[in-house]
C-alpha cells in the first residue's frame, strides 16, 4: 500500500486503531491519544476491528489479546495480511514470562497490563515512526 503523502495538520502524529473489550479502557486510551494528536478508531470485539481494517490503513494497532471471544492473535494477522509496516501492539493481562517471550513471536512490541501509559506512548510513537520510515523506502 502507498504511503499516505496527503497528511491532515490535526492528525499528523498518525492513525491508531485501538482494540479492547473494555469500554473504559477504549474511553481512557481514545481520549489520551488524540490529546496527543492521533487520530483514533477504536473497536471492542474482533470482528469490528477486522472491518474497520479493511475499510482503511492505520499507522498503528493497539490491540488487548482477549476481547470476548476473540484472540488479539488474529487480529493482528489480519493486520500483518493487510498492511504489514502497520506497528502492531498487544496488551496483555494474561501473561507468564513464558507466554510474553512467544508473544513476541508474533509481535516485537508485547506491554503487560496494566500497561505504564508512557511506555504505550514511546511505543505507539516508535511504532509509527518506524513505519513511516519503511513506508518511505518503499
Amino acid at each position: 500500500m502507498p504511503p499516505n503523502t496527503t497528511r491532515n495538520p490535526a492528525t499528523d502524529r498518525g492513525k491508531l486503531l485501538i482494540v479492547d473489550d473494555e469500554e473504559g479502557v477504549l474511553i481512557t486510551l481514545q481520549a489520551m491519544f488524540e490529546m496527543d494528536g492521533y487520530a483514533v478508531e477504536v473497536a471492542s470485539s474482533g470482528g469490528a476491528a477486522k472491518e474497520l481494517l479493511r475499510k482503511g490503513a492505520f499507522d498503528a494497532v493497539v490491540c488487548d489479546l482477549r476481547i470476548n471471544e476473540d484472540d488479539g492473535r488474529d487480529v493482528l494477522a489480519e493486520v500483518q495480511r493487510l498492511s504489514p509496516t502497520t506497528a502492531q501492539i498487544l496488551l496483555t493481562g494474561y501473561a507468564t514470562p513464558e507466554m510474553l517471550e512467544a508473544l513476541h513471536i508474533v509481535t516485537p512490541h508485547v506491554l503487560n497490563k496494566p500497561v505504564e501509559i508512557d511506555e504505550l506512548r514511546l511505543t505507539v510513537a516508535t511504532g509509527v515512526a518506524q513505519r513511516r520510515q519503511l513506508d518511505r523506502s518503499n
